[in-house]
């Protein structure tokens, strides 16, 4: 006991010593806190050409563009790819740089960033309070003189500041921006099925531009698929995929516009690969059906490219019997959607009853197995409207989908484009096609 207290006593008066007190750093806290403030500060003011900057939401893993001017009075001037005049038109608004458990930037006026948080999904089509779940509060993270990366201080996406050339400044302040994402589009419209060859295979590469994410997919023998996504963000001459598109040990960071019908892939070492067009999807149907590739529509005609006569005959004859079952119905449209994760099929068709619009809705199980498909009922198989339409679905349903076997390919149509072929295997003169 009298060991312990003679330990206690030495530490007190070892602690209460006016002795030098030597600090884990070589300055003290507040100091450091200024002189990184500071910095960032002034890496975000110092460029006099701007910043292009990439983000990415939580919610639905979108990516988000932008060009951002800071000024020393904590102005700034901002465009995004939000949409066509957030784009064109240049939003000004605040900032300031403060420490809050590291060096923060804060937007704190409304800005095109804003739009990402706003608690109003009538705004950007989030969730009520959260948005699409994003920040407007960015730590600092690092720097190299020409980039900065900040990460969101609630939910941790980093926003990626690259800074702008001189060329790209005047670009962007001219309309040039909307003008290059247009282009993207624009390309992207005229080629679907984009792939480059990466170690003797054909790595499909995909952007959804209403989603604001991008995928890659290979066919690796003999029939598995492998995929990978990222969001992506239009940059003034291409896109930049938030965290790349890895394949075979290549990182792929985004795709360059060469000219209006020359776009290249770009990988992390800066080298380019040709961006190639197939007529068709570079994967076999049946091997991204429910995954790339989800919902097929059946038009609402007596006839159609591709539509076998036992086929007609048999949509005739439901039509018929709707007709005539006691409701008036007629027979429109029927979109079947497929979901690989759950290996769902909603069989939806159009029965409109005069002006009114109906749906009849039948769920199935699919399954494949050597390239071929087969339907069995769902535990909730009628759907909407379905119990009062089975029997006159029967002829396609019943007879067909729910007892045959059935092989899926891409069909080329001699008017041009490229629709899918469902062809019974029991009954091959049972084929039909449709748009996806």
């Amino acid at each position: 006991m009298r060991n312990l207290l003679y330990i206690l006593l030495s530490i007190t008066l070892f602690s209460c010593s006016k002795g030098k007190v030597d600090y884990v750093f070589d300055k003290l806290p507040e100091q450091r806190m200024i002189e990184r403030n500071s910095e960032l500060q002034n890496l975000l003011a110092g460029s006099t050409t701007g910043w292009k900057a990439f983000l990415r939401t939580s919610l639905r893993g979108n990516g988000y563009g932008f060009y951002m001017k800071f000024d020393n009075a904590n102005n700034v001037s901002m465009l995004s790819d939000w949409n066509d005049a957030s784009a064109s038109t240049t939003k000004q608004s605040t900032f300031r740089v403060q420490y809050i458990s590291n060096s923060t930037l804060v937007f704190d006026t409304y800005n095109y960033i804003s739009i990402m948080q706003d608690p109003n999904n009538a705004v950007n089509g989030g969730t009520v309070r959260e948005g699409l779940q994003s920040d407007a509060e960015f730590e600092y993270i690092r720097s190299n003189g020409d980039s900065i990366v900040l990460v969101g201080r609630k939910y941790r996406n980093f926003l990626y500041l690259v800074k702008a050339t001189s060329q790209e400044q005047t670009a962007y302040g001219s309309g040039g921006y909307l003008t290059g994402i247009n282009n993207i589009k624009t390309f992207l419209t005229a080629n679907r099925y984009n792939y480059v060859d990466i170690n003797g295979k054909k790595l499909a590469i995909d952007l959804n531009s209403n989603a604001k994410t991008a995928s890659a997919s290979v066919l690796y023998p003999p029939d598995s698929v492998g995929v990978v996504s990222t969001a992506f963000a239009y940059d003034m001459n291409g896109v930049f995929f938030y965290n790349g598109l890895l394949f075979d040990g290549i990182k792929f960071m985004g795709l360059k516009q060469k000219s209006s019908n020359s776009i290249v892939a770009v990988d992390d070492k800066m080298k380019e690969y040709e961006l190639k067009q197939s007529p068709a999807p570079v994967l076999p149907l049946a091997s991204v059906i429910g995954s790339s590739i989800t919902a097929f529509t059946l038009p609402n005609a007596t006839a159609y490219a591709g539509w076998s006569a036992d086929f007609q005959a048999r949509r005739a004859q439901v039509r018929q019997s709707l007709l005539t079952g006691g409701y008036n119905l007629t027979l429109g449209k029927i979109v079947l959607t497929f979901n690989k994760s759950t290996n769902r099929m909603t069989f939806v068709a159009d029965i409109p009853q005069g002006t009114t619009a109906y749906t009849a809705t039948f769920t199935m199980i699919y399954a494949q197995s050597n390239g071929m498909l087969t339907f069995r009922k769902a535990s909730d198989y009628l759907g909407t409207n379905a119990s009062i339409t089975e029997a006159g679905f029967a002829p396609i349903l019943a007879q067909r989908l729910l007892a045959d076997r059935f092989t899926v390919d891409y069909y080329f149509p001699s008017t041009g484009g490229v629709t899918a072929m469902f062809t019974s295997v029991e009954h091959p003169d049972f084929v039909f096609t449709s748009t996806f």
